[in-house]
């Protein structure tokens, strides 16, 4: 966000800032001198942007931003976040795509399709998961299932400057939805979290995107990946889930981890993911049977690992919106 009071180290108020929606700030009669409003040499403004008052340019990371145009200076390096059905993202020099009431673009190099609060949890989230990947490789080892697996769902997201073709959004519905956008040979990755998401969620879900950038990789079609195994990647993401859980609940002094879901009639299941009782040479063997108990329960799956199918895809491609002529 936009710093708007800059105080002392004794918490005396120095400055008081308030901005227009592209980042101009708003200077009325009433905003007085005497009330702190006025210049001061705190650089980090608009967006948290650093203001270089010479050229009146804010330093976007990957760019500068010129807040009396509403503009880049520069265009997005990042092609793929230019997306078919929305005519704004094909603006490479737009900030947040021309709607900063609703988006903010922290890096200068992408849109997170949320709101401010949105963004930062998840940014946030991201960044609480990876720091627990040191623990688990120290636990587990570098060659571990639980390092590994759970190491390439949160890559799967990339970095600032990272051009990886992931877009995420949020939605009030629960679960979240891996989707590909595009067609054939220009396919991006886009996730659809609900806004209770939280740690666990990101790593099972990272492990979703890991698979669709590995189907887009290998150029195979949509019946190509159909005849692969959706029981391994549900497994796969489902397992970084628990291992995720698993740390979580350390950390939170809970003796356990477990996922719910429905059966096909209708009976509530639960099964434990991690239980501090368990001794660690059957850790992966327990979890295992735990992944495998949840999939063969939850109505939307029934998958085994001789069932590999199950009645849910686990991302979709969803083709560019026709127009008509």
């Amino acid at each position: 966000g936009s710093p708007r009071i800059n105080t002392d180290r004794d918490g005396i108020v120095t400055s008081r800032h308030d901005y227009h929606p592209f980042g101009e700030e708003v200077l009325t009669a009433q905003r007085t001198t005497g009330l702190n409003y006025a210049a001061d040499t705190v650089r980090k403004q608009f967006t948290g942007y650093e203001r270089d008052n010479e050229s009146e340019l804010d330093f976007a990371e990957a760019r500068y931003y010129n807040f009396n145009h509403g503009r880049f200076t520069g265009v997005d390096p990042l092609l793929s976040s230019a997306i078919p059905d929305d005519p704004q993202t094909w603006n490479r020099y737009a900030y947040a795509l021309n709607s900063p009431y609703f988006y903010t673009d922290p890096t200068g190099m992408y849109v997170c399709r949320g709101t401010i609060v949105q963004c930062q949890k998840f940014d946030d989230s991201v960044t609480k998961t990876r720091e627990k990947l040191d623990k688990i490789k120290k636990d587990y080892g570098e060659k571990s299932d639980e390092y590994k697996k759970t190491k390439r769902a949160l890559d799967s997201y990339g970095e600032a400057g990272k051009d990886n073709g992931v877009s995420v959004s949020f939605r009030k519905e629960s679960g979240a939805q891996v989707d590909l956008l595009g067609k054939e040979g220009n396919l991006n990755v886009a996730i659809v979290f609900n806004e209770d998401f939280g740690q666990g969620l990101i790593g099972n879900e990272g492990s979703n995107i890991a698979d669709a950038q590995d189907f887009i990789a290998s150029g195979k079609s949509k019946s190509g990946y159909k005849s692969n195994s959706e029981y391994q990647g549900e497994f796969d993401s489902l397992f970084v889930q628990g291992v995720i859980g698993e740390y979580l609940s350390k950390e939170k002094n809970l003796i356990n981890h477990f996922v719910t879901t429905t059966n096909s009639k209708g009976e509530s299941k639960k099964t434990e993911l991690w239980n501090e009782s368990w001794k660690k040479p059957d850790i992966n063997t327990l979890r295992t049977n735990g992944v495998n108990q949840h999939l063969k329960d939850d109505a939307d799956y029934e998958l085994t690992p001789t069932n590999a199918k199950g009645k849910a895809a686990m991302f979709r491609i969803v083709p560019p919106k026709r127009t008509k002529k």
